[in-house]
């Protein structure tokens, strides 16, 4: 009887036993496909080759992963998430913590792409509340890839921001887009424990936690357009539904993990632009970016993609609607307007007789004072009763407002700038020797580069080195440490009275430093002055500028400091030719034997958006000539 039970197991259940389960199959079939290589699996989970030549995801959260190698092991984690979606006892709490999800709810966009690369497997068929609710609040049809414009008031946007649009299908009616009800998708570090003073280093560093977030587009467009006034670029994007569909699912279960964030590299627009080739892989965004991820240069990555751009909008801020709206003043209107700003009495906008012109003040006064006061109009404090009057007053016009269109600053779309980094070689001419030079500017831009696609009144610059060489000597030697240059000219206007300002950090070889001729101090620079566009494109300044310098080889103290007035002009022509001139005299610590005079002199020819040629003078000794790449 043994004898045969045991026959009976071995010709019966053994042979059952031996047949691979269906999660053991859809594995099998899985690597069969390579899936685990697979450039879209890989971008789903965020793995890159990291310095050391090994792959890994970016991804910081646990949670993100099933498999204990999953951070390190695309096959490990595939595996793992093919077995969990089959597996009912594996669940996981929500983010709110009030349900118990299985793994293709907590991951639709992996399950996602696995049904369909894998479109022969009886797949469980489970119901994600949660997951359905989001897919079917946002109802997205497109997408639209958003540029906002630089912000040099906030040292985070100082190189501008990027976010993705939503954009769902009920928000298109009688063939008009009605944007605000979409949604914005955006990624941000989190700046917990940071100070004003440790933010940049913390930012630098990658101290914070980024995450992503997922607004209605109203909030962005409340926090660009009209706190911060900066311009935002719409790019719409060639995505068919189905590549909308993974987004949306993919942008779900990014939510729920966490990764460090890098001012430089891991940023707002390197992980929009990961997203992306998450649905696309054959577009290779990230493959194309440089070791530093500039917003702008991402933002030229996705236009120039072949086929991924197919229609770009312009949306002003609150100071362009503004501006447009002024500029449909004549100038009688123009001059009373001028006096509600100066009183901002609501009665200097309603005693004309004129119907017209007391409607186009009022439209007018509800721009200035949505753009001048947005935050206080929308905590409804301060002058938010003057724009209560301004509409009260309004309202008894009988007149319909003409619709206002802004002009497209077509010279100002990011998509046409130069690229962030710029390489240059020339020569120099100081002290009567003939030096070589090269240089390198890791970012971003200056008051002599091309302006196309950069705010034309403004230079950021960040980590620039040049070098000489002295053919004579055989002496090779840094001219140039530069940690960070910032130059701010705002437009000194009757409705805006920001002051310019400067701020420079870095080390400046400088023959005036009477100390040894290889002297090259640390110095600190600052300045506040006002600029006014007297004609178009040509600005001048008046500046009060202080300066610190040390360096070991000084004559006497260490060190020199001091303040004195600047004057600065600037010319631009159509963005072919720039022309840069500044006078600054400083008096020093030391009195009048240390007094400072330099006068500087700078001209740029563009070549091309790439190439420019750039000739300066520095007081009467110093001429150099450069071609300058940016790439």
């Amino acid at each position: 009887m043994k004898l045969f039970s045991l026959l009976f197991a071995l010709f019966f259940y053994l042979p059952l036993q031996a047949s691979p389960s269906l999660p053991d199959s859809v594995v099998q079939e899985a690597l069969k496909l390579h899936l685990d290589q697979d450039p879209q699996w890989l971008n789903l989970l965020n793995y890159r080759r990291d310095d050391w030549f090994t792959k890994q995801s970016q991804a910081d959260s646990p949670l993100f992963f099933f498999a204990e190698e999953g951070k390190r092991s695309p096959r490990m984690e595939l595996e793992a998430t093919i077995r969990a979606i089959f597996d009912p006892a594996v669940t996981r709490k929500s983010p709110e913590g009030n349900l118990q999800e299985r793994a293709q709810c907590l991951f639709p966009g992996r399950f996602l792409y696995l049904t369909r690369k894998l479109p022969g497997v009886s797949w469980p068929q489970v119901s994600c509340q949660r997951f359905e609710n989001f897919r079917s609040i946002l109802d997205a049809h497109s997408a639209t890839y958003v540029f906002s414009s630089y912000y040099m008031n906030n040292p985070a946007s100082a190189y501008g921001h990027s976010f993705l649009r939503l954009n769902r299908g009920s928000s298109s009616l009688n063939e008009k887009k009605y944007e605000l009800i979409d949604f914005g998708v955006g990624f941000s570090g989190i700046p917990e424990g940071a100070t004003p003073s440790s933010y940049a280093i913390m930012g630098l560093l990658g101290m914070f936690t980024g995450r992503f977030e997922v607004l209605p587009y109203y909030f962005k467009v409340r926090e660009y357009n009209n706190f911060e006034s900066r311009d935002l670029w719409e790019y719409d994007l060639n995505l068919s539904q189905d590549e909308v569909d993974l987004l949306v699912a993919h942008i779900y279960e990014l939510q729920q993990a966490h990764f460090d964030y890098w001012y430089f590299t891991e940023n707002c627009s390197y992980r929009i632009i990961a997203a992306l080739d998450a649905v696309r892989p054959s577009l290779g965004l990230i493959d194309k970016t440089k070791r530093a991820v500039m917003p702008g240069d991402t933002m030229i990555l996705v236009y120039s993609s072949q086929g991924l751009v197919q229609k770009t909008n312009y949306r002003p801020s609150g100071r362009a609607t503004f501006e447009a709206r002024l500029n449909t003043l004549d100038n009688s209107a123009k001059s009373k307007f001028a006096e509600f700003i100066q009183s901002e009495k609501v009665d200097v906008l309603t005693e004309s007789s004129d119907e017209k012109e007391r409607q186009e003040l009022l439209d007018t006064a509800i721009d200035y004072v949505d753009f001048r006061y947005a935050d206080q109009v929308l905590q409804q404090k301060g002058q938010f009763k003057l724009k209560k009057e301004i509409l009260i007053a309004r309202a008894e016009v009988n007149r319909v407002s003409p619709e206002l269109t802004a002009p497209v600053p077509e010279l100002d779309a990011p998509h046409q700038a130069h690229g962030s980094f710029r390489a240059k070689g020339g020569y120099l001419h100081r002290n009567q020797q003939d030096l070589m030079t090269l240089g390198h500017r890791f970012a971003l831009h200056d008051l002599l580069d091309p302006v196309r696609g950069y705010p034309a009144y403004s230079e950021m610059q960040m980590i620039q080195t040049d070098f000489s060489y002295n053919p004579d000597a055989g002496r090779v030697q840094f001219e140039k440490i530069g940690l960070i240059e910032i130059v701010s000219l705002s437009n000194w206007e009757i409705f805006s009275h920001l002051p310019s300002w400067r701020l420079k950090v870095g080390w400046d070889r400088d023959y005036q430093t009477e100390c040894a001729y290889d002297c090259m101090p640390l110095s600190l620079q600052g300045g506040i002055g006002i600029s006014k566009e007297l004609f178009h494109s040509f600005t001048a300044s008046a500046w009060l500028r202080a300066g610190f310098a040390y360096d070991e080889g000084f004559v006497n103290d260490k060190f020199r400091m001091g303040a004195g007035p600047a004057i600065l002009i600037r010319y631009n022509l159509k963005d072919s030719f720039s022309l840069l001139g500044e006078a600054w005299y400083r008096y020093d610590n030391h009195g009048s034997l240390d007094e400072y005079r330099d006068l500087f002199a700078g001209a740029q020819i563009n070549l091309s958006k790439d190439i420019g040629l750039r000739l300066g003078a520095k007081n009467d000794e110093e001429y150099k000539a450069e071609i300058n790449f940016y790439y």
